[in-house]
């Protein structure tokens, strides 16, 4: 006589959850894609239309260089500057009015 045994219900129970619980990290794997998927692109600076506001608008130094551009929403552009005879720099710029907004130095200034 071949005795048939029940699975226990424990093992049923765990089944189901490992397998909730595997559709649930699957969902935020998904989420976390998609969302890095919408994330704001760096701006390509060569693709700047002519009424941009340049280098030397914002009133810096020959020999300033971009080192990385970004965006703030749609309102600033955010630019990291080196060179010119001055410590590395952040500027902030409205990009409605082309503006000046704050100038940070991301090394004190010399006295």
């Amino acid at each position: 006589m071949a005795t048939h045994m029940q699975p226990a219900p424990f093992l049923k129970t765990l089944v189901i959850v490992l397998g909730v619980a595997i559709v649930i990290a699957l969902g935020f794997v998904v989420y976390g894609v998609v969302r890095l998927g919408t994330k704001s692109e760096p701006v390509n600076v060569s693709s700047a239309s002519p009424a941009s506001p340049t280098v030397s608008d914002l009133g810096q130094p020959s020999g300033t260089e971009i080192v990385a551009v970004t965006t703030s929403g749609t309102s600033q552009l955010i630019l990291t500057l080196k060179g010119g005879s001055r410590p590395d720099r952040i500027v902030v710029v409205d990009i409605r009015s082309g503006k000046l907004l704050s100038t940070t130095y991301t090394t004190p200034l010399a006295p």
